[in-house]
């Protein structure tokens, strides 16, 4: 068995995605603690550990199509 302990920051970080909150706001709540929170790595980490057991999204209104370049 491997334990391992988490630094504060990633601990707010699981703590309000485990509370059901959003990313977007998970990841406030880890830089409210550690300004250099690195999101890539906490998210890399939490499936590494298959600690992702699903997600849901937001529908948004498509952004307008791109201009082609001359």
């Amino acid at each position: 068995m491997r334990v391992d302990g988490l630094d504060p920051a990633t601990h707010a970080f699981r703590a309000a995605l485990a509370a059901g909150d959003t990313l977007g706001a998970a990841v406030v709540a880890a830089a409210a603690v550690a300004g250099d929170f690195d999101l890539a790595t906490a998210l890399q980490v939490l499936f590494a550990e298959c600690l992702v057991t699903g997600f849901t999204t937001t529908e948004t209104a498509a952004p307008p199509p791109m201009e082609e370049e001359r």
